[in-house]
């Protein structure tokens, strides 16, 4: 009898010891906080006369939590400072930025583009930890007048199985003038780049066609652009699929694809890569690149293509897993879309609301930026 209660009382002990081992945490302690101040190094806003900083009010401080895909907003005051309190413990995204329109620039910056001032890095916060304030040194961004807006590829299933041939990408002209397509390009970002803090890498590249004003797109308009426009829930039996018979655009593989006759093309310009356009169903990343002829790009030994990040109009990363590294560097998005969001469940990332949003929602964030939708929208906001 001794020697069993000696054996449960030992029992009592180990689980005690294996119990106070760290665990997730199973509810929100929601008691941190952090101090933010916000300054600009780009001569935009003006220099205060005490501190010599150039602090910037009324900008938008969003916090990102990948672990809770929990997102907290907050605005700074007159003196580009804000608090932020109740955050849970945990590693955020913290991205910064305020649109100036082109009329309230100071007549030093000889532009006439609105701007979005924005900073991003990362933080882990601690539960009960003090932290001095955060100083965000925004830099300068001009605002993309064309964006990418609705990316659709993650397929779809019904009763005759998966599909994923359905794919589009929507393009926004966000601004407030007349914007053309001609020789923009489109391409699929290669996953694991040896380049990702010099180069932009892509693997498939299609470009509009076009001399310069050939095809423009009006303020507001949507453009779709379908992996193969035809009507993929009657002419593949995809019945929880698209008609994308109707899309603007198609990707065309001149080296053998399906062509709709009544939808204009994009062609394969990498010639190494004779592939139609098929993004990755989990994660992957899509640029839109300023218009160039495929000769003036570099080629990596695997045949994809190195282009200069000032090339890149928008740059979007997408991922299910939040723990899959990065194929971007910041520079281009320092977020990920699509957290979460399972392959064949017919849902895409769409851009939230670009009418109030071009800057708002075009941070370079894609986290922050995108929301995931159901049903896809291709040509109209959901």
């Amino acid at each position: 009898m001794k020697n069993f209660v000696l054996i449960f009382l030992f029992l009592i002990f180990i689980f005690g010891i294996l119990d106070c081992s760290l665990k997730k945490p199973t509810g929100f302690d929601g008691e941190c906080k952090i101090h933010i101040l916000v300054i600009d190094t780009t001569g935009t806003v003006p220099l205060d006369s005490i501190s010599g900083l150039a602090p910037v009010a009324n900008a938008k401080v969003q916090l990102y939590s990948q672990e809770y895909d929990i997102k907290y907003t907050s605005i700074t005051d007159d003196n580009g400072e804000t608090e932020i309190e109740n955050l849970l413990a945990s590693q955020y995204v913290i991205s910064v930025s305020k649109k100036i329109p082109a009329e309230l620039l100071p007549d030093s910056i000889h532009i006439n583009k609105d701007v979005l001032l924005t900073g991003t890095f990362e933080k882990t916060i601690y539960q009960n930890q003090v932290f001095d304030a955060d100083t965000v040194k925004l830099g300068k961004k001009l605002l993309s007048k064309i964006i990418i807006n609705e990316i659709y590829y993650c397929g779809s299933s019904s009763n005759n199985g998966t599909y994923q041939y359905d794919q589009f990408v929507e393009l926004y002209n966000a601004s407030d003038t007349v914007q053309y397509l001609d020789g923009l390009i489109i391409a699929r970002a290669s996953v694991y780049s040896n380049y990702i803090n010099q180069y932009a890498e892509a693997m498939y590249l299609y470009q509009f066609p076009g001399t310069g004003k050939d095809f423009p797109v009006v303020p507001g308009e949507h453009v779709v652009v379908a992996q193969d426009a035809i009507d993929h829930i009657t002419g593949a039996g995809a019945d929880s699929s698209l008609d994308l018979s109707y899309a603007h655009w198609e990707f065309y593989n001149q080296y053998g694809d399906i062509d709709n006759p009544h939808v204009p093309n994009l062609e394969n310009i990498n010639p190494n890569k004779q592939n139609d356009f098929l993004l990755h169903i989990k994660y992957g990343g899509v640029f839109l690149i300023n218009g160039k002829e495929v000769d003036q790009f570099n080629f990596t030994p695997s045949g994809y293509v190195l282009f200069s990040f000032k090339d890149v109009m928008d740059a979007v990363e997408y991922s299910r897993d939040p723990g899959n590294p990065k194929i971007f560097t910041g520079r281009l998005d320092a977020g990920i879309a699509g957290i979460g969001l399972q392959k064949y469940s017919g849902k895409s990332i769409e851009r939230k609301n670009p009418i109030d949003g071009a800057a708002g929602h075009d941070t370079d964030n894609s986290s922050l930026d995108f929301k995931i939708v159901h049903p896809p929208t291709p040509g109209y906001q959901h």
